[in-house]
């Protein structure tokens, strides 16, 4: 918290402005910007595919013909290469997920199959998805930052 001491005399020329604890913030800060930063997008993505993966495999139960497009659901992998961190979610389109597309967007002859979709892009999956991974960035910067 930012102690507003004023050092001026009468005529008004100095100012001062001491925080208290501010190199224990800066030592925080920084195990954060090394450790947590990763961990907390590493925690925020693994929810998502936690969030989204149960949907996906609920709407497709009602098309189980063979089950290979729902064997193309992509397995819960993070990449990470250099700072970027990334998980693939959905389904593997060149190995057996092709017909998800026709599914969530139908053909001349099909209606889409808007759960399947909804279950992907949907606002209650992005509003969930939006929620864990604010959830897991704030667990993140509490843990380092106290």
């Amino acid at each position: 918290m930012a102690n507003f001491n004023s050092k001026a005399k009468r005529t008004g020329k100095k100012f001062g402005l001491a925080f208290a604890g501010w190199q224990e913030k800066l030592e925080e800060l920084d195990r954060l910007s090394h450790h947590g930063i990763l961990e907390g997008t590493k925690e925020a993505l693994e929810e998502t595919y936690d969030v989204v993966t149960p949907k996906i495999r609920t709407a497709m139960k009602k098309h189980y013909l063979t089950g290979d497009t729902e064997k193309s659901i992509v397995p819960k992998q993070l990449e990470v290469v250099g700072t970027v961190v990334s998980m693939p979610i959905g389904f593997d389109i060149d190995n057996g997920g092709l017909p998800s597309i026709w599914l969530m967007y139908g053909t001349p002859t099909i209606d889409p199959d808007k759960a399947l979709y909804e279950a992907i892009f949907g606002h209650s999956t992005s509003s969930e998805v939006a929620h864990v991974q604010y959830q897991a960035i704030k667990r993140t910067i509490e843990k380092y930052m106290g």
